[in-house]
């Protein structure tokens, strides 16, 4: 960590991987929707000249450039290491902002100093990604094992509150940095169970992780120019290393069920995006 930067509390940061047409829609939406002063750190591994032109036109914003494929947790840990503000929203790059949804994870973040990270809800095409997510250990046999269970997003709209304590959730998360003090993104795992290890590490230093429903990204995954160790690196080592970190066998699945939308849902997701492109323009 830099020193703290006094005059702009907020870095967005956003790691990028061979996908330069989802990465100008993401900044594009940061442009539009966020209000307050910031400051960007785009880490762009598997780098090209694609952006080049866009790049030249960023206001306050620092371009890390990286020939080669670096795993997520990678390029975290060096957005943190080049971050010097108070604050740290992290976006991937097939990750839209929509509006308000900076403002109410800021609100919360003022209000209550305890809190260390809160993480957004993913709405997708077919749906929204479940928005938070509770560890498990169990004893089998001798053997120590992990295993999540999910808070689903539209179970949380009949509750009738905003804020879930959490053990884990999305990568769109607003970071206070005073806690990268005492946790990191583990850069030798290079691309499946690297939000597991970093939440369970926050879980370890007793980091207190919320989840906010109506904090909103939009979600596009798309396909990579290049390729990227999701491509190239067997997911098996990930799971033997984060087994042999934790000593722990970790079961089920990393990811929830998406909780599908309704026709009517869909089409009005549809209005909603073609509104903010026109927006843009």
């Amino acid at each position: 960590m830099s020193e703290i930067n006094t005059t702009v509390q907020l870095t967005i940061g956003v790691p990028t991987c061979g996908r330069p047409k989802a990465l100008r829609e993401c900044i594009e939406s940061i442009q539009s929707y966020v209000k307050q002063p910031y400051k960007l750190i785009v880490l762009e591994s598997l780098c090209n000249d694609e952006n080049k032109e866009f790049y030249s036109k960023l206001k306050n914003a620092d371009i890390l450039k990286f020939e080669e494929a670096l795993s997520p947790a990678h390029a975290r840990q060096v957005i943190v290491e080049n971050c010097n503000t108070e604050f740290l929203l992290f976006l991937d790059d097939d990750n839209q902002i929509l509006p308000g949804t900076l403002e109410k994870m800021m609100e919360a973040m003022i209000a209550q100093q305890d809190i260390d990270l809160i993480c957004g809800a993913w709405r997708e095409h077919k749906g929204y990604r479940p928005v938070g997510q509770f560890f498990h250990e169990a004893l089998v046999g001798g053997s120590k094992q992990i295993y999540k269970t999910f808070l689903n997003y539209k179970g949380t709209q009949k509750m009738g509150f905003d804020l879930f304590k959490v053990d884990g959730g999305n990568a769109t998360m607003l970071c206070r940095t005073d806690m990268f003090k005492d946790v990191s993104f583990d850069k030798n795992i290079s691309f499946y169970f690297e939000l597991f290890d970093f939440f369970l590490s926050c879980k370890m230093k007793n980091k207190n992780v919320y989840a906010m429903p109506s904090a909103l990204f939009m979600h596009y995954p798309g396909k990579y120019t290049g390729k990227t160790l999701k491509q190239t690196h067997d997911p098996k080592a990930d799971r033997a290393y984060f087994s042999k970190k934790w000593q722990v066998v970790p079961k089920g699945g990393l990811g929830g069920k998406i909780d599908y939308t309704s026709s009517l849902e869909k089409i009005q997701g549809y209005l909603i995006r073609r509104y903010y492109r026109l927006q843009k323009k």
